[in-house]
């Protein structure tokens, strides 16, 4: 398995503050709840650490460390949503409430990279990829804003690189998506004002646009501009 430590564009601009969820994750088990809502921010960590990192059990690379301890609890989770869908619960919450606006993205995200790190020809990896196309059915039409919009349009980007993108996503789900995972709504345009949100945001709008741009959905006007 290969995790590059340029995971995320903009890295800096949302890891600063999450140094301590790497010690966290690394020291105790993670229950599921954590996963699912902290997966992404823990990998944003990652990505920002060194090529080696110091763990209680000793020294391990990060990938040696994502390898044992996180992509297990995102293969569970995995397995777990393929089974319950809509009604899964997580220490006794149900997932999919509404009350993260961010879930669909981080859900693609997490699940992306146990596709993409899951060989063909081990047996599960069939398993995974059919979930994968349900669970995107399941979630196209949730509520989906901003920084979730960024972690599926990554996750997506990631598929498109593995060559997995046709098979893991259906085309009317695709369409769907293509429509939906947009930095417009939360920008105004022609202005390039944003909508009532701080100017960190200018960066999550900027790095929609790329990934738009990287799938042959937009031109790179809208990232041109929102550069500036």
């Amino acid at each position: 398995m290969k995790i590059t430590k340029n995971v995320f564009s903009f890295r800096a601009l949302r890891c600063s503050s999450r140094s301590s969820w790497f010690t966290l994750l690394v020291r105790k088990k993670v229950p599921y709840s954590f996963v699912l809502t902290g997966a992404t921010a823990f990998l944003c960590a990652v990505a920002s650490m060194p090529a080696r990192a110091q763990s209680a059990a000793g020294t391990e690379t990060q990938n040696e460390i994502i390898e044992r301890q996180i992509l297990p609890q995102l293969e569970g989770l995995f397995r777990k949503l393929i089974a319950e869908k809509r009604d899964v619960t997580i220490d006794g919450t149900k997932a999919f409430s509404g009350d993260d606006h961010f879930l669909p993205g981080k859900v693609a995200l997490g699940l992306a990279h146990v596709l993409i790190n899951t060989p063909q020809s081990d047996p599960r990896f069939a398993t995974y990829l059919a979930g994968y196309r349900e669970i995107a059915d399941l979630t196209v039409d949730d509520v989906n804003e901003t920084w979730g919009v960024y972690y599926y349009m990554s996750a997506l980007n990631k598929l498109r690189k593995a060559d997995l993108l046709d098979e893991a996503i259906r085309p009317e789900t695709l369409a769907r998506l293509r429509q939906k995972l947009d930095w417009r709504p939360f920008v105004r345009v022609p202005e390039f004002t944003l909508v009532n949100l701080p100017t960190n945001y200018y960066g999550v709008a900027f790095s929609i646009a790329r990934l738009r741009m990287l799938m042959g959905w937009e031109d790179d006007a809208g990232s041109r501009r929102l550069l500036q």
